[in-house]
């Protein structure tokens, strides 16, 4: 087996857990489960949980390693595959022809701070598995978003979701690939 089959793995577990939502705030049986096997405690944001979390019962199925920190901080992600050790490439939206994903590609997105004090500001503050390319846009799963038009960083579910690759709402700074 190779990369290629543990992304895809992780991808098919994710599509499994899509439609799994919050029992209060970043809370509930599945969600806390997910947040406590990666280091994390109750009402921690879960994206970056989710994603490590598909990746970890791939590597359990394939036998292949997972080449992901377990972390719930989109810093952390980026931050461990530029280390000499890591496995992952990093690919920038800018990249010539285009930016062509795979599945299993893990998306690592930006988003403007909340906090007065910050306003205007962004920071990495969003993470999810690709599904599918699609050209100007792509599918996604992620954990800690909103199926409809709520939230797309700090929603409620497991989500799949259409992005555009060029959002100015939720912009794409990196992607991961094993």
């Amino acid at each position: 087996m190779n990369d290629a089959s543990l992304s895809s793995t992780a991808v098919e577990f994710a599509k499994q857990h899509i439609g799994i939502c919050e029992y209060g705030y970043n809370r509930g049986p599945i969600i806390s489960d997910i947040i406590r096997r990666g280091g994390g405690r109750d009402g921690d944001s879960w994206c970056a949980y989710f994603v490590t979390d598909m990746f970890r019962m791939a590597a359990a199925k394939t036998g292949i390693r997972s080449p992901l920190k377990r972390t719930g901080a989109c810093w952390d992600l980026l931050k461990a595959a530029t280390l000499p050790t890591s496995s992952l490439r990093i690919l920038l939206p800018s990249s010539p022809g285009g930016l062509n994903m795979r599945a299993g590609d893990i998306t690592i997105h930006a988003r403007r701070a909340t906090n007065r004090d910050l306003v205007g500001k962004q920071f990495l503050g969003h993470t999810e598995i690709v599904e599918s390319d699609r050209g100007s846009t792509y599918l996604a799963i992620g954990g800690n978003t909103s199926c409809g038009r709520g939230s797309q960083y700090d929603g409620d579910c497991v989500c799949r979701k259409t992005r555009y690759k060029r959002s100015t709402t939720l912009p794409l700074i990196a992607v991961l690939r094993a």
